[in-house]
Parts: C-alpha cells; sequence; structure tokens
C-alpha cells in the first residue's frame, strides 16, 4: 500500500473531497478483494462462467488466504503474547489501567489480522469520560481498531517520514457519509452529501473541536517497509488451487454422470 505524501498542515474542502475519491477508486477496491480472500469469497473463482452449462460447474473456494493470516495472527500477536517493559513503574502501572479499560489484547490481535490481510492496521486515540465520572472530571484515553478502508493518512517528505493529517470516514448511506479530518490541534467534522458539483460530492462542515492530543491521534502499523500484507504475494498462487480443486470436482462429478453404453453384443448364458 502506498505511503501518501503531502507538505500541507490544511486541506481544502476540494483536497479533501480529491483525497477520498482517489482513494476510493484507487485504493480501496484493491483492500476488498484483499479482504475478499481473507474471508474466503475469492472472486476469480465465485464469478467464473461456465463453459458449457451442461457440464458440472464447481466453485471451490480454498480458505488459504485465511488460514496465512490467522497462523500469522495467532503466533506473533496472539493476547498476553506482546508485553512492555520500563523501569519506571508507575509508568507501566497506569499503561496497564490503560490498557485494561481499553481491552487491549483483542485490539491488538485485531492489529495482526489488519497488518496480514491489508499490510497496514489503524489505532485511533479518543478521550472518553469514564463510567459513573461528572462534568469536569477527569477523562480516560482510549483507542480503537479502524478500518484501513475508512481511514486515509498523510506524511510528509522526512526520511522519516511523520504524519500530517488523517481522513476518517464512513457511509451512512448512499447520500451521505461522516468524515473527520484531524489536524495536530484540531478536529473539522463534515457530511459528505451528493451533489451535482465537480466530484458529485460536497462537504458541509458541522463542527470543529480541539485535538488534546497535539498530534495526529492515529496509531499505525506496517507490514514491512513495503507495506504489503501476507496474501497479496500469493493471491495467483490461490487461484490456481481454487482452479484445481474446482475442476477436479467438476472432472469427478462427470465421471459420476456417465454411462457405458455396448453395442453389438449379445450375452450367453
Amino acid at each position: 500500500m502506498e505511503l501518501l505524501r503531502t507538505e500541507k498542515d490544511v486541506f481544502t474542502n476540494e483536497e479533501i473531497l480529491q483525497a477520498l475519491e482517489d482513494y476510493e477508486e484507487q485504493t480501496v477496491p484493491k483492500l476488498d478483494k484483499l479482504w475478499a480472500y481473507y474471508a474466503a469469497k475469492n472472486k476469480k473463482i465465485l464469478e467464473r462462467k461456465p463453459v458449457d452449462q451442461n457440464n458440472p460447474d464447481n466453485k471451490t473456494v480454498v480458505s488459504y488466504g485465511r488460514k496465512l493470516v490467522n497462523t500469522f495472527q495467532g503466533y506473533a500477536y496472539r493476547p498476553g503474547y506482546v508485553t512492555y517493559k520500563s523501569e519506571n513503574e508507575k509508568y507501566i502501572e497506569e499503561l496497564r489501567l490503560t490498557f485494561r479499560k481499553n481491552n487491549e489484547r483483542v485490539k491488538t490481535s485485531r492489529v495482526g489480522r489488519d497488518t496480514g490481510v491489508y499490510g497496514v492496521a489503524y489505532e485511533r486515540l479518543y478521550l472518553a469520560k469514564p463510567d459513573g465520572a461528572g462534568l469536569g472530571e477527569a477523562t480516560d484515553i482510549r483507542f480503537v481498531n479502524v478500518d484501513p478502508r475508512q481511514m486515509i493518512v498523510y506524511y510528509d517528505y522526512a526520511p522519516e517520514p511523520k504524519k500530517m493529517l488523517a481522513i476518517h470516514f464512513f457511509r451512512v448511506n448512499d447520500d451521505l457519509f461522516k468524515v473527520e479530518v484531524l489536524y495536530h490541534t484540531t478536529r473539522i467534522f463534515y457530511d459528505r452529501v451528493k451533489s451535482g458539483g465537480k466530484f458529485g460530492w460536497e462537504l458541509n462542515q458541522t463542527k470543529v473541536e480541539e485535538n488534546w492530543f497535539e498530534e495526529i491521534p492515529v496509531v499505525d502499523y506496517f507490514m514491512g517497509d513495503e507495506r504489503i500484507g501476507i496474501i497479496e504475494p500469493v493471491l495467483t498462487l490461490i487461484d490456481d488451487y481454487d482452479l484445481l480443486t474446482s475442476d477436479s470436482m467438476n472432472e469427478f462429478d462427470r465421471f459420476s454422470n456417465a454411462y457405458l453404453l455396448l453395442k453389438g453384443f449379445t450375452m450367453t448364458a
């Protein structure tokens, strides 16, 4: 997955719409395809057209992509496998408390799944009041996994790139998306609605909030510098497995349905 870069600290509405359009057209279909292979819904075999309607047409999906990711996730990211150490015991205790409130073991395991499938994974940080807290009381740091198909992150051009901004978006219905643009000091919320403009959409700002983290509140995880997951390099191999398995079953069905016709023979006692 390509690393997106920019020199800008702030995007205009048109630049946000352009970023969303580019991501939806160029990146999301690739990620959808990888997820389909993880979910054992391999489109190449499932959408194969039969050559002859009278012949068997098995479409057997080999869930090799799922097996690869689950094996990687189970070994490298199984709950409790990842640990944290520091000489500052107070810091470690606060970290443990934050992790317990966030069900960290499960979310870390999901990070392993997403990096295995997509090559990238994202966690979104936010502030929330503890249960039963009143007005003005302290807030907790919370984090949640975000589907890479719903997050666009831009980095600068430094040798070790730093995050410049992030766009978190999700579909409400066919005519409405919720969009949140995360900057270092602010969070700007929009409704992306259908229109007759250049992009077929327009942005309507709904509110602005302060970003108390004072940095982009998104944690990114990469599968190596190439940001390539486990499934992508073996897509053609999985397709071959599907084809061989399906056609083997087709041959078996043909044999099961075959009849032997003998002519010119006389049966004698």
